[in-house]
């Protein structure tokens, strides 16, 4: 069969082979094969990427994981062919990023963005995407929501501007239209948030946690007083 990436793409892979730390080449690799394939056929990098996460430095492996995680939540709902021909690899990506993930670290709070995209790669492998897509909002601090009655858009903040629910994103620097964001208290977390919760602790990421308590809590839409979970409605994903 032939490969179905293009020899640019290729040409990328077998420099990262020698030089994996070059975070300009990784950038040229990501663009090449987000906007010049299809999401099935970019997929033919797994096999190379697992190669570089396997053999190459951490933050070689975090980026090639990073990158195999995304690659697999861009082609969904493609991807049942691509998940059998590429299963050796993806379970090779899976067992690394378990591996990192279980990484008990001196100090509260390192790293916390590769945490994050640890957690989501790690869900894209395992079949998860749409969690993956979702948790991307942990990054920045911020999602967007939905009322499940109205429909109304809001957004969720997560960070730097305190814990709340507000109309708009020019919002997240005044409280005036603030609505109170509720944290679920932990051993209310079932299936998947009770599973990522109890990482972010094991592996001493207090705040991460704290965030998922209040992403699974509830919260009001202020036009209607309707009152909902902020995970279950993320704006733009099934469900919303």
């Amino acid at each position: 069969m032939p490969n179905p990436l293009r020899p640019q793409a290729v040409a990328l892979l077998d420099e990262l082979s020698t030089n994996g730390a070059d975070s300009g080449v990784w950038s040229d690799l990501r663009e090449e094969l987000y906007y010049r394939h299809i999401g099935e056929h970019a997929c033919a990098a797994l096999p190379a990427l697992a190669a570089l996460a396997r053999e190459g430095v951490p933050l070689t492996r975090l980026r090639a994981i990073e990158l195999a995680g995304d690659l697999l939540a861009r082609a969904d709902p493609h991807t049942g062919s691509v998940r059998e021909q590429y299963a050796q690899d993806i379970a090779t990506l899976l067992s690394l990023v378990r591996a990192d993930l279980a990484t008990k670290y001196a100090e509260q709070d390192h790293e916390p963005d590769a945490f994050v995209y640890r957690i989501r790669s790690m869900l894209a492998l395992e079949g998860e995407t749409e969690w993956s897509r979702r948790l991307a909002g942990l990054l920045g601090g911020e999602f967007e929501i939905k009322c499940p009655e109205c429909s109304a858009v809001m957004f969720v903040a997560l960070g730097t501007h305190g814990v709340f629910t507000c109309w708009d994103d020019d919002s997240l620097a005044d409280d005036a239209d603030d609505t109170e964001l509720v944290p679920t208290v932990p051993t209310r977390l079932t299936g998947l948030a009770h599973r990522l919760h109890t990482l972010a602790v094991t592996v001493r990421q207090p705040v991460l946690a704290r965030h998922l308590t209040y992403l699974f809590g509830r919260t009001t839409c202020p036009r209607n007083a309707h009152e909902f979970t902020p995970a279950d409605t993320i704006a733009g994903l099934p469900g919303s």
